[in-house]
């Protein structure tokens, strides 16, 4: 869990008064613009700390039953809680604004995790606006904090092209499409089809054109 002040997410994901025009914008006005809102940058970091804490503590055949049908038989404990991890380290990344393609996400592991997160973002802003609900996570956070990361803005919604905003691509999702004894059998040669440390003995290694500032 989050210890220590807020992250300035109004400062680091400070929405432009006048958008970049896509005819005349320069390369280095398009880099200035967030890649995040103040509301998506908080409902993910929220979420994405939450799910740290769960990943971490919550009965380790619980959480492999949540894992991609085929790598639920050969998911070990280790393996479920370094996903705490990524799940932690993608939180503190969107806590001091490292949300690009390069940043966000330097392992399939933490691809994997943003995905989820994403899930869960949608349904705590839907939790935080539900007037049914008075004592929850998202409320009490809500009410400890400034409202205005709360306001919508233009494309602030999660849609699917924000996973191609902070993800190089989403081939972590392919590991749902295969067959159940898919890892079981000899290690699979998936990198011949661009399909990058998807074997669950890989998950945890750095991509090779990232820099792995969190190895430990």
């Amino acid at each position: 869990m989050w210890v220590g002040p807020l992250p300035e997410f109004e400062r680091l994901y400070a929405v432009p008064q006048a958008k970049p025009s896509f005819d005349t914008a320069t390369d280095e006005e398009w880099r200035a613009v967030p890649l995040l809102t103040p509301r998506q940058a908080v409902a993910m970091w929220f979420t994405a700390d939450e799910l740290a804490g769960e990943w971490s503590a919550e009965d380790v055949d619980d959480l492999i039953e949540m894992l991609p049908p085929a790598i639920q038989p050969i998911a070990t404990e280790v393996f479920v809680r370094r996903l705490a991890r990524c799940f932690s380290d993608v939180a503190d990344r969107i806590a001091v604004g490292a949300v690009g393609e390069m940043e966000l996400a330097r392992c399939t592991g933490d691809e994997w995790a943003v995905h989820r997160i994403l899930e869960a973002a949608q349904d705590w802003l839907a939790t935080l606006h539900d007037t049914m609900s008075t004592d929850n996570l998202a409320e009490d956070f809500a009410r400890e904090t400034s409202a205005t990361w709360l306001d919508e803005v233009d494309g602030d919604d999660f849609a699917s092209n924000i996973v191609e905003r902070v993800l190089q691509d989403s081939d972590v999702e392919w590991v749902y499409e295969a067959v159940p004894d898919a890892f079981e059998r000899a290690h699979p040669e998936l990198d011949q089809f661009g399909l990058a440390n998807l074997h669950p003995s890989q998950w945890f290694l750095p991509f090779n054109n990232v820099e792995d500032l969190d190895a430990s």
